[in-house]
């Protein structure tokens, strides 16, 4: 974060500067949607505090919470049925991480969250969050990119 140089001789520590870049960029979530698979991080003065990830499970029909791990991988479908399988049921599917994304929110006490995905993805998630959990969305595909170049871009666009 841009901070600027300044000098006090006092005896209370000078705290201003530091107080308004952790009002200007408090603890909050970014919630990164590709297709089937999601990625929660936490950021805090456009530091990465934590990361989820979460991919979709066609054998189990459900979201699967993964750590730094590879995602599960298809043994049962191909790519085509997937794809199929995916475009009938995307938006259920979807509406069916909103509370664990929100769970996230509220458990680790963040201001809220941005949405980053192609434009049909946040579309499908964006209704089912709280207002009060959403500050805002991105309708670019940035989930190829590392996370700390997702927050910078968060930063550079929205904040």
């Amino acid at each position: 974060m841009p901070v600027t140089t300044s000098f006090h001789w006092s005896t209370e520590a000078q705290t201003q500067q530091l107080e308004a870049l952790d009002q200007k960029f408090p603890e909050t979530g970014i919630i990164v949607i590709q297709q089937r698979n999601v990625a929660f991080i936490e950021t805090a003065l456009g530091e990465i505090l934590d990361e989820r990830h979460f991919s979709w499970d066609l054998d189990r029909e459900d979201w699967v919470d993964y750590d730094k791990a590879t995602p599960p991988v298809d043994r049962a479908t191909g790519k085509d049925a997937f794809q199929r399988r995916f475009d009938e049921n995307r938006q259920r599917w979807y509406k069916n991480l909103v509370p664990r994304l929100s769970k996230e929110i509220k458990e680790r006490k963040l201001s809220g969250a941005y949405l980053v995905g192609s434009r049909e993805s946040v579309a499908e998630i964006e209704p089912h969050m709280s207002a009060s959990y959403l500050k805002g969305t991105i309708t670019k595909n940035l989930g190829p990119m590392p996370s700390h170049e997702i927050v910078k871009e968060v930063y550079d666009t929205l904040i």
